[in-house]
């Protein structure tokens, strides 16, 4: 059995109640196996018939060997289960240095919206550098011993220097333990979680979620500091392939969303 989120967070208790949207559940897709019927990866929902993904995840795969599920926490029960028609992968993906490893997934029908389902905003190129410390959720199906649930797990952004000064002296490797050679720039986000805690494996593709506030419009500016802010969630980051595990001192790199804005919209047209 795969290790995935290590967190005690389950993020919804009742996978029938419709009152309201846990953490990512309604934004959070399943892509499965066609011939094991298991789960492969995970994704987001942000277009009617758009997914969201890591391309580590769709190497090798075809429309025919792949379906999508949404609407559950509970990976034992029922989804809403979708057909797909195209896989597109960053031309630009490199399995070597993890750089653009992004991907999106067409289903052939729309995705229904209901109160369990529902489509992710993505960060624009305004949020493509986000401060260090800044809190983040990330979400995907199970721990060591209870893996059919979606987790969710509390995070916070993670220095570009300090990822850099990790791989400079050879302490991040790989889950197979081999030296990794991922390059940290602009289109990757380093995540930390409490030691212990993070992302792995069948998680990748997952989303990375954070909370922004958007300043009151047509306002005088005296009467805009007296109201609240909106705050809205956004997909900032896709879980990829180099993930810590849990391991200590080891932060998550993910693939950052607002780097990868204008390829998506050329792509899809969100």
């Amino acid at each position: 059995m795969s290790i995935k989120i290590i967190s005690d967070n389950k993020s919804w208790s009742d996978p029938n109640k419709t009152s309201h949207f846990p953490f990512g559940l309604g934004y959070t897709a399943s892509l499965i196996d066609n011939q094991l019927k298991q789960h492969l990866c995970s994704g987001s929902i942000i277009g009617q018939n758009w997914i969201l993904t890591a391309a580590s995840c769709l190497q090798n795969r075809t429309v025919s060997n792949i379906f999508v599920g949404v609407g559950r926490n509970d990976y034992k029960l029922n989804y809403s289960y979708y057909t797909v028609d195209k896989i597109i992968i960053h031309d630009k993906y490199s399995p070597e240095t993890k750089q653009n490893n992004i991907a999106l997934v067409r289903v052939e029908h729309y995705i229904r919206n209901s109160d369990l389902v529902g489509i992710i905003r993505l960060a624009d190129e305004k949020q493509l550098v986000i401060d260090e410390g800044y809190p983040a959720e990330i979400g995907g199906w199970g721990s060591k011993t209870v893996w059919w649930f979606l987790h969710t797990l509390n995070v916070k952004i993670f220095g570009w220097q300090q990822c850099k000064s990790i791989i400079a002296n050879n302490i991040m490797t790989t889950n197979t333990n081999t030296t990794t050679t991922t390059i940290i720039d602009s289109s990757n986000v380093c995540l930390v979680a409490d030691k212990g805690k993070g992302a792995c494996n069948d998680d990748e593709g997952g989303p990375v979620i954070m909370t922004v506030s958007m300043r009151p419009k047509n306002q005088p500016e005296d009467n805009r500091l007296k109201m609240k802010y909106k705050e809205y969630k956004v997909l900032m980051g896709v879980l990829s392939s180099d993930l810590s595990c849990g391991q200590s001192g080891r932060p998550d790199i993910v693939t950052n969303v607002a780097a990868h804005r204008q390829w998506i919209k050329e792509k899809t047209g969100i």
